[in-house]
């Protein structure tokens, strides 16, 4: 799901309405904001289906959806969340030391032989 500002960056790039007909687009925008973020009610859902009846708004809102659609993120392709949020904790949970030379003591070395144990 995109963020509201990442719609208003998408929006830019999509021609407004003529000013003639302000007070519909100005309902329109707002709506059409909620449904594209997956945060409008289902009154609102009904309520743009309305708006979206007449030609001229129907036409900007297809617009505006593809745009939606095509900035979207994209999935990465062999990505595990789960092994990297376990790699992460395992960071965070073993803080790195040196003893007084400066050499890595036995913790941070364990540490290591750990991590390159999961690649």
């Amino acid at each position: 799901m995109q963020s509201k500002t990442n719609l208003f960056v998408t929006l830019g790039a999509v021609q407004r309405p003529a000013r003639s007909k302000s007070t519909m687009f100005r309902n329109l925008l707002p709506l059409a904001t909620r449904v594209l973020t997956g945060e409008a009610s289902g009154a609102e859902r009904k309520q743009l289906s309305e708006l979206l009846k007449q030609p001229e708004p129907r036409a900007w809102f297809g617009q505006l959806q593809k745009r939606w659609q095509a900035a979207a993120a994209k999935p990465v392709g062999g990505f595990d969340a789960q092994d990297a949020a376990r790699r992460l904790a395992v960071l965070i949970h073993s803080t790195p030391t040196t003893g007084r030379d400066g050499n890595e003591t036995g913790k941070t070395k364990k540490m290591g032989q750990r991590l390159r144990s999961t690649d």
